[in-house]
């Protein structure tokens, strides 16, 4: 093999050698920006999840507080009947 041809040879293995590193690193770029999009997309995962559990806890909450304001509201308006009722009838019981 003439010497020219070796040294060819030597400089196009220094070529796909510095290729394969450049390709290397850009690999590596690449994983690392990926494992940091998927550890975001986890993360965003789990905040809507806890998000949802939180708007079904308050939506329970204030399901009972309605209820509670019916149920007082039903009691309060009894409770005005039935002291209107014993109004009308003390001041004949009274008379």
């Amino acid at each position: 093999m003439p010497l020219d041809q070796t040294k060819t040879n030597y400089c196009r293995v220094k070529e796909l050698e510095n290729e394969l590193d450049s390709e290397q690193r850009r690999l590596s770029d690449a994983s690392k920006n990926f494992r940091r999009a998927e550890r975001g997309i986890k993360e965003y995962t789990f905040r809507q999840e806890e998000d949802r559990k939180n708007a079904e806890r308050m939506q329970d909450l204030v399901d009972r507080l309605q209820q509670q304001v019916q149920y007082f509201s039903y009691t309060f308006s009894y409770t005005s009947l039935a002291n209107g009722a014993c109004e009308r009838t003390m001041p004949q019981i009274v008379s």
